[in-house]
Parts: structure tokens; C-alpha cells; sequence
């Protein structure tokens, strides 16, 4: 596929290395040469100086031949207006990322009538990520799938949890909640592992599982005997994200403090919220922090746009007692070093988030979804089977998935199975399979046949 990527800032960037790794064939278009030589050095795309709102240089950027318009500049109309654009040159797919959620309010402006298939806020999504993982803390990772019906969450094992020294089938024949649940992956030392059966679970491992949203957080609570419990949320950074996670929080009931840099910003968050209280200060100091009540039993969240004030605020804030730090970082050369040192928590990439949404663009019609995980190396995939697919009838061990990969969930109309090798698929089905990234586009071909 031909993909032309409008804005190579950190968003165009982390796109156009993640799908050019797909096979894609990318151009990224934008004025800013250094950008665009920053993204050469890193990944062999075809790259076009110009201004994304411009029809010559879209001309130049070979939009009448490109099969999907990834507009992600900082520019909310520019990137509409590329897509309009798109729509015009015969673009099948055509995707703009806004900033202003006015945009997405409901209204009589139809955006596909206008060439639009799909705006995105990075924002709301990267704020609904967040928002999942302080719902259920202790989870490394939390990811929807079959619309928010099943989890998949990641679980770093403790010597004190009951789960580690035992192998799979002896946990799936002593615990009940392990009946319903399925262990998709591993991590070990940042080695991926596809586990069976007789895989043996130790202390430091990350274990991935697929369950349903209701079992969660008994799941956890057994599982992680030391997962803290929160009674009050400190947020750092009003600006879009925090906002938004913040008003999402507020629908909870949750007991908030949000800390905003800027005197005027602060102002204005305290208008749009109506149960936080509100502070202005800088959390890389003990002086604030201590003012917004940092300590045991509280979780913090840097969501600022500044890296390194969000790593070190979560440092300070973990060595003054909180007890689940989590901290948006864009640059993705930090987050092995945090995940190696454990400075914090939980990472969250914007960046990441967004590359989520727009996957089940990427991936093809039967593709329902596909979501890359924060930390672990692969992808959920949704795939739902035609009535033409060639597996209709057929039990699950006979699809030459590979080592790489598991079906995690079948769902069959409202009905939702933990699938065995001898689990019949039908057509209609809904597969959730994990799948590593070496094995994405092989898993995806043979479910399409």
C-alpha cells in the first residue's frame, strides 16, 4: 500500500517508521527539511518539502496514486484540508488527526461527506488509555478488545504472587478465574515468549492476559498480593490530555488534584471542571507535591508535554510515597531506559496511541481492529471470518497460525469462548489473536483466505 504521511513531527515520524516495518511504501510530506532528514536517518521513505495544505505539493507528493492520506501535522485545518483534497484525487482512505474536540462534537457537518474516513483526537485517545490503566492499577498495560467487553492486561509477577513457580495447566486446574482467562504472552528480560502449556512462570515476568472486563481486577487482586490501592489521583499538566483525562475521572467519582504550570491555563482547567481542586505549581518540586497531597495510596500522572518533567516528577512523586506513577513520554528512545531502570510505573506513548487507531485502517477490511501494545512487542488483532472464509467448519489446531501467535477470544453473536484446539470456528466468528510482529501480515493473509 501507498501511504502519504502529512507532518513528519513526532506523530508522522513514529508512523512512518512503524508502517514502513509493514512493508508500506511511505512519503512523507512537510516543510520542514531537518524534520524530514531526522525521519530519512531513521527509515528508508520517500520524502517531499512543502506545506500540506498545498495542492502542488501535494501533486508532487504523488497523491493521485496514494492509496491512504495520513494527515498529522499540528495544524487541525491543514490536515482536514489535505484530506479534502484527497477526496478529490480519488485517495481511497483518508484520515486527519484535530487537536480542537470541537471538531468532533456531533453536528450537522458530515466530515466523510467531505473526503473525511476518520478524525482522530491524539488526545481523547491518549487520555482514554490512561484513564484504563488507572482504573485497574498495578496493570502494565490494559488494551480494549471486542469493544471494551474483553481486557487484555499485562501483570508484572512478584515472588509473593501465587502465580509464579507454576506452569499454565497447573494454575488452569487450581483457579477458577484462570478457566477464563488466557495467557497470550510473555515477557522475560524483554524477550517475547509465546507460552503453552507446561510454561513456568517466574518472579520479574510481565504475563499478558486476555479476560473479561468484569473479572479484571479480581484477577489482579490475586495475582498481585502488593497492587496498590488508590484513594486519590494527582494529575500534572493541564493541557489537552490532562484536561481530558481529568473530566473522564471526574464521571468515576474520583478524588482529584490537578497541578497546571501556568496561572492562566490553570484558571481555565478550573472552569471546566467541577469536582477537582485545582493548583498552580511545579511538581518537580517537594513543596508542591506536598501541597497536593502526595503520598501512600495515592497514584500520580505526569501528563505535561515536557519528557523529562514528567519522568522526573514521577521520581520524586515515587520516592515521596506514591504508590502508582504514571508518565506520558513522546520521545521513544526513553522508554526502554525507564522500563530497564523502573523509574516509574507505566509509560504511555501518544504516539503509540494513535498508531492504535489508525491500524484497522492499515490492516485490511476483515480486520475489525489491531492494537500494539505500550510495552509488549506484537499486536492484538480482531478479525471477524466472512461466510466465504476457508476455515468455516473447520477446529482452530488446523489454521497454520504459527508459533507466534494465539487466539486469545472467539466471539460467536453474544456469546464469548476461551477456545481449545478442537473449537469449531464458524463463519461470522470473531477471532482476538496476538500475534508477534514478525508474523502480522503472515497471520493476516491466511485468516483473509
Amino acid at each position: 500500500m501507498r501511504i502519504l504521511i502529512i507532518g513528519a513531527g513526532a506523530t508522522g515520524r513514529t508512523l512512518a517508521v512503524a508502517l514502513r516495518e509493514m512493508n508500506h511504501d511511505i512519503v512523507l510530506l512537510d516543510r520542514d527539511l531537518d524534520a524530514l532528514s531526522r525521519v530519512e536517518a531513521l527509515v528508508d521513505v520517500m520524502t517531499v518539502r512543502g506545506e500540506g495544505g498545498s495542492p502542488l505539493a501535494l501533486e508532487d507528493a504523488g497523491i493521485a496514486k496514494t492509496d491512504m492520506v495520513l494527515a498529522v501535522t499540528n495544524h487541525d485545518e491543514v490536515n482536514i484540508l489535505a484530506c479534502i483534497y484527497g477526496r478529490r484525487a480519488g485517495v481511497p482512505t483518508k484520515v486527519a488527526r484535530v487537536t480542537n474536540i470541537d471538531y468532533l462534537a456531533p453536528s450537522r457537518w458530515n466530515w466523510q461527506e467531505q473526503g473525511l474516513d476518520l478524525l482522530v483526537s491524539q488526545n481523547e485517545e491518549c487520555a482514554r488509555e490512561v484513564h484504563a490503566i488507572l482504573r485497574h492499577p498495578g496493570a502494565v498495560d490494559v488494551v480494549d478488545i471486542l469493544e471494551g467487553r474483553i481486557l487484555a492486561v499485562g501483570i508484572r509477577l512478584q515472588e509473593s504472587s501465587p502465580m509464579v513457580g507454576k506452569n499454565l495447566e497447573e494454575l488452569a486446574r487450581t483457579h477458577d478465574i484462570l478457566t477464563r482467562t488466557r495467557v497470550i504472552a510473555l515477557l522475560r528480560q524483554e524477550n517475547l515468549l509465546i507460552p503453552h502449556g507446561e510454561t513456568r512462570l517466574l518472579s520479574g515476568d510481565e504475563a499478558y492476559v486476555v479476560l473479561q472486563s468484569e473479572d479484571v481486577d479480581s484477577l489482579l487482586d490475586w495475582a498481585f498480593p502488593e497492587r496498590p490501592r488508590i484513594e486519590r489521583d494527582i494529575i500534572a499538566g493541564g493541557g489537552g490530555i490532562g484536561l481530558t483525562l481529568a473530566q473522564r475521572m471526574e464521571k468515576d467519582g474520583r478524588s482529584l488534584t490537578l497541578v497546571e504550570r501556568h496561572g492562566d491555563r490553570a484558571e481555565l482547567v478550573a472552569e471546566k471542571l467541577n469536582r477537582s481542586m485545582i493548583l498552580k505549581g511545579d511538581t518537580a518540586t517537594q513543596e508542591t507535591l506536598k501541597e497536593a497531597g502526595i503520598g501512600p495510596n495515592t497514584s500520580f500522572t505526569a501528563m505535561t508535554g515536557d519528557d523529562e518533567l514528567n519522568i522526573v516528577s514521577c521520581v520524586l512523586a515515587k520516592t515521596m510515597g506514591a504508590a502508582w506513577t504514571v508518565a506520558q513520554v513522546g520521545k521513544p528512545e526513553y522508554v526502554p531506559i525507564i522500563r530497564h531502570m523502573k523509574l516509574l510505573d507505566r509509560v504511555v506513548s501518544p504516539y503509540t496511541t494513535m498508531i492504535n487507531v489508525i491500524l484497522r485502517f492499515v490492516r485490511g477490511q476483515n480486520v475489525r481492529a489491531a492494537t500494539v501494545f505500550q510495552s509488549l512487542p506484537g499486536e492484538m488483532l480482531e478479525f471477524e471470518l466472512n461466510e466465504n472464509s476457508k476455515w468455516d467448519g473447520y477446529p482452530l489446531r488446523r489454521v497454520p497460525l504459527s508459533d507466534g501467535a494465539v487466539v486469545a477470544i472467539v466471539q460467536r453473536e453474544n456469546e464469548v469462548f476461551i477456545p481449545a484446539g478442537d473449537f469449531v470456528l464458524k463463519a461470522g466468528d470473531r477471532l482476538a489473536l496476538f500475534t508477534d510482529a514478525r508474523n502480522v501480515n503472515r497471520v493476516t493473509s491466511i485468516l483473509k483466505k
